[in-house]
């Protein structure tokens, strides 16, 4: 743009820019569905009673 119009420009000599460093943060996106079957998806690791377990310990939660 400079080449075509000399007097056009965003930025002007002698401005002073202040900013301020961008900061990464950790958000929650969305929440997953508390339950007996997604726990037992989740966090089972080959113990095939892992299920009857969870509803044995559900009955003692209430």
């Amino acid at each position: 743009m400079e080449n075509i119009d000399p007097n056009f420009s965003i930025f002007r000599r002698g401005q002073i820019w202040k900013y301020k460093k961008s900061a990464k943060k950790r958000v929650i996106t969305g929440w997953k569905n508390l339950n007996i079957n997604s726990v037992s998806a989740l966090y089972n690791h080959g113990d095939i009673n892992y299920y009857k377990k969870l509803l044995y310990v559900r009955d003692f939660m209430k």
